[in-house]
């Protein structure tokens, strides 16, 4: 099984098991975010991307791909499919006799892929102590704002930072 395959099927289950519990009123699933995941039909990925939230999302973010980078503590993939091939595999209505409900299960296959989608981060995905201590005497100031930025988005707390990093900068 090829690396695209294994990809498609991880997707596919994921996607099935995700939305098998997301049942909607018909007219919510008209207004759903992403809902171009929920019908037959291809979507480009950066469409999904750029999708405005309103209200904002979960983690603060505007759009589908603002919402997503915020909410990944850095993490971040530097790959992404070039469109999305969506299949209704089953649709099933709920709630007969009252505002018409349905449950839906989408296959969804990538279709090419966007190899540089974003650039690969410069700092370690974690960052443990003897990595700190090995880099942070020698870095620039600009460097050493930006590790600082990574280490917030990566959740380490200010005394984190005061106890671990910064002693580490003063040695210099």
């Amino acid at each position: 099984m090829g690396r695209g395959e294994a990809v498609s099927r991880r997707c596919r289950t994921r996607c099935v098991a995700r939305l098998a519990d997301h049942g909607r009123s018909d007219a919510q699933w008209s207004v759903a975010e992403s809902r171009a995941l929920f019908a037959t039909g291809t979507v480009s990925f950066k469409s999904l991307w750029n999708e405005a939230l309103v209200p904002t999302g979960s983690n603060g973010g505007e759009t589908v791909g603002a919402d997503l980078l915020a909410g990944g503590r850095g993490n971040r993939f530097t790959r992404a499919p070039r469109a999305f091939v969506v299949e209704e595999i089953a649709a099933h209505e709920l709630r007969p006799g009252s505002e018409p409900w349905s449950v839906r299960a989408v296959a969804i296959q990538p279709y090419g892929w966007i190899e540089d989608f974003a650039p690969a981060p410069v700092f370690p995905q974690s960052i443990r102590q003897l990595w700190l201590n090995d880099n942070v005497p020698d870095m620039s100031d600009d460097e050493f704002d930006e590790l600082i930025a990574w280490l917030r988005l990566k959740r380490w707390t200010q005394a984190e930072l005061t106890a671990r990093v910064y002693p580490l900068r003063q040695a210099t």
